[in-house]
């Protein structure tokens, strides 16, 4: 039976799509990651907060690989 910081995590990789990409946003290893998943290691608190702010706050299914262009700076000269 999972805890409910796993399930927690278990929705980030979910919505994620892989637990490289859910590792990633969480700014742990995958290795790491799959031990918290199977409960071989416990939960830390910070990585909790980090996986419920990742659900709540709705993760995009992917994140922009490119960066948006930014407006042109100083005056336009024609």
């Amino acid at each position: 039976m999972q805890s409910q910081g796993q399930q927690v995590l278990a929705r980030v990789v979910e919505k994620l799509g892989s637990v490289e990409h859910a590792a990633a946003r969480l700014g742990i290893s995958a290795t790491l990651l799959q031990r918290l998943l199977s409960g071989t290691v416990p939960l830390p608190d910070q990585i909790l907060l980090k996986a419920m702010d990742l659900v709540v706050d709705g993760v995009p299914v992917e994140t922009p690989a490119v960066a948006q262009p930014q407006a042109p700076k100083g005056p336009v000269v024609i």
